[in-house]
């Protein structure tokens, strides 16, 4: 079945940019960003930035991702995919990153959701010499192998 990313939120002062792959079964139906009950993301983001990210609707979670200047976005633009594994991800076009990071002036770090992310990354864009790029666990309920305050660790060093 045929799947597409959501927008990409992003402003010029966004110093950040975390970037998944492309949106799960259940963020598709509620048409937001890491919507699956069990996937960590907002809730990470919560506890590092003592604030209402895991609660907020998708308005407030967006308004809030831009006053941490934080960005967001898929590498894959379209796909075939069956369920929301990033292994059956099939037939993949990319989102046009590499042109969104030129656009950002403020730009510092780009942070991948998972190893996959950053491996497709690495395969269609090249890396700027003045932006860190960092591949963090996935917060996906799918990443089993690391718990919570595992997850929360390495996303810590990686945006404090």
């Amino acid at each position: 079945m045929l799947k597409y990313s959501f927008e990409p939120i992003y402003n010029h002062q966004t110093e950040i940019l975390i970037l998944g792959t492309l949106p799960g079964e259940k963020s598709l139906q509620e048409q937001r960003y890491y919507a699956h009950p069990q996937n960590v993301f907002w809730k990470i983001l919560s506890v590092l930035y003592s604030t209402e990210f895991l609660t907020a609707d998708s308005y407030k979670q967006k308004n809030l991702l831009l006053y941490y200047r934080l960005g967001l976005w898929d590498l894959v633009m379209k796909a075939q995919r069956n369920g929301s594994l990033d292994s059956n991800l099939k037939d993949i076009q990319t989102n046009n990153i590499f042109e969104l990071q030129l656009q950002l002036p403020n730009l510092k770090k780009v942070l991948f959701n998972g190893n996959t992310a950053f491996q497709l990354y690495k395969k269609q864009f090249e890396f700027l010499d003045f932006i860190d790029y960092q591949a963090l666990p996935s917060t996906s309920p799918a990443n089993a192998k690391m718990n919570f305050e595992e997850k929360l660790n390495y996303w810590k060093k990686a945006l404090k």
